[in-house]
């Protein structure tokens, strides 16, 4: 049997310093049956070149120019040119061990949405985490980041069929909205335990320049979602998790809170939480305050509390 082309999508933002070894990942990739498809996203460094460097050698690497900023409008223009069967999302700091398609292939089948991969993530000072994977429940997996992510995953491009794309208004999160367009066309999600992909963190220069107001956002955005589909479609399911889709979600919220107090309340009313998670002692004391004074007192009193104590740390 012939081997599937798999269509590798890699957005590329001022990533000179990271491309060779990305796309080195891909061309010793054991399954050999791959286009490369390279979006050029605003680059202004030496990017383009090393790819074009790359493009001599190998004829099989596309290198394609998508002006509108924002990795999910890149993976977009990489979809409507994509030919192959599968596509495997790459950002252009990440890496994939060299069995990570073939081995993805292997588990797949054809009528699957997507084969969700673990993965190890990589922080700027080396220290590594390994993210679990779970399909017991696909919208709860959602809700916690458990279905992989885009470039651990194997999507079946028959799902995607050219017309599921990425939201590109979201700001953060964006690959948690396109898995759930597809299971909702394909509840048949494939789980890989074996970690086979780098996800590499960057301090600076990232594709995704949203401020992080604007990330908190675009991640209760897509949680705010999850939670009205399942109140609609799953309703005993979502009250008998409601507890722990707040203790999470109101993690973001006062993280935000720190950025935009006013917004993050709203999505506190929007999401009916009207208790804070009370598992550690820090907690309690933040649902008495919480009780007794309110959510954006509280959060206010805690942000002049820091302050202060920043203040008092710096002096001499």
């Amino acid at each position: 049997m012939d081997k599937p082309l798999v269509s590798v999508i890699i957005p590329c933002y001022n990533v000179e310093l990271y491309i060779e070894d990305c796309l080195n990942s891909c061309l010793n990739q054991t399954h050999s049956n791959i286009e490369i498809i390279c979006i050029d996203n605003n680059c202004d460094d030496k990017t383009i070149s090393i790819i074009s460097a790359f493009q001599k050698a190998y004829p099989h690497i596309t290198l394609l120019k998508e002006s509108k900023q924002g990795p999910a409008a890149a993976r977009n223009k990489g979809i409507k040119h994509a030919r192959g069967e599968w596509i495997q999302f790459l950002d252009a700091d990440d890496l994939l061990f060299p069995n990570k398609i073939e081995h993805q292939l292997e588990k797949s089948v054809d009528n699957a949405a997507f084969v969700a991969g673990s993965c190890i993530s990589q922080k700027t000072d080396g220290e590594t985490y390994t993210h679990p994977v779970s399909n017991k429940h696909l919208i709860y997996s959602l809700y916690f980041q458990w279905l992989g992510n885009t470039c651990s995953n194997l999507y079946n491009a028959k799902t995607i069929n050219k017309t599921v794309l990425q939201d590109d208004s979201l700001p953060f999160s964006e690959e948690t909205d396109f898995m759930f367009q597809l299971v909702q066309i394909n509840d048949k999600v494939i789980v890989d335990d074996e970690p086979l992909t780098i996800i590499r963190e960057r301090s600076t220069g990232s594709i995704n320049k949203g401020d992080k107001a604007n990330k908190y956002k675009g991640y209760i955005e897509v949680r705010l979602k999850l939670s009205q589909y399942l109140q609609v479609n799953q309703p005993e399911f979502y009250h008998l998790n409601k507890t722990k889709f707040d203790a999470h979600i109101f993690s973001y919220i006062r993280g935000l809170a720190h950025y935009d107090l006013n917004m993050a309340n709203m999505y506190r009313l929007q999401l009916n939480i009207s208790a804070p998670p009370t598992s550690t002692v820090k907690e309690k004391l933040y649902a008495l305050s919480f009780k007794l004074c309110g959510f954006k007192t509280t959060e206010t009193m805690l942000s002049v509390l820091k302050y202060l104590l920043s203040a008092f740390k710096k002096q001499p």
